[in-house]
C-alpha cells in the first residue's frame, strides 16, 4: 500500500499525515525524481543539437539543465568524445556507433 492510499483509507490523520510527508523523505526524494527528470528531458531536447553538430544550442540547453541537476553538466564531454571518436575512428562505424554521424 502506497502512501497515498493510506491517507485515502484513514482521513481521520490526514493533516498529521501531509506533515509526515512533507518533513521526511518521502517528499526530499520525490523532488530530486522531478529534478532529475526535467533535466533528463531537456538533455534529450539538446541531443537534436548535438546530432546536428551546433554546439552553441547544445552547450546553453545542457547548462540549463544542469541547473535541475548537476549530474547533466557531465553531458558538456558527451559533445567532446563524439567529436574525438569520429575524427579518430577509421571507418566512422563500428566500436562507438551509438554517437549518431
Amino acid at each position: 500500500m502506497s502512501f497515498f492510499d493510506f491517507i485515502y483509507r484513514c482521513p481521520f490523520f490526514q493533516f498529521i499525515q501531509i506533515i509526515y510527508f512533507c518533513c521526511f523523505t518521502a517528499f526530499v526524494k520525490q523532488q530530486n525524481e522531478l529534478r532529475q527528470y526535467a533535466a533528463m528531458n531537456i538533455f534529450l531536447f539538446a541531443f537534436y543539437y548535438l546530432y546536428k553538430k551546433n554546439f552553441l544550442k547544445y552547450l546553453l540547453l545542457v547548462l540549463f539543465a544542469g541547473t535541475f541537476h548537476r549530474s547533466t553538466l557531465l553531458l558538456i564531454v558527451v559533445y567532446l568524445l563524439r567529436s574525438l571518436f569520429m575524427r579518430y575512428s577509421k571507418k566512422n562505424l563500428g566500436t562507438f556507433s551509438f554517437f549518431p554521424a
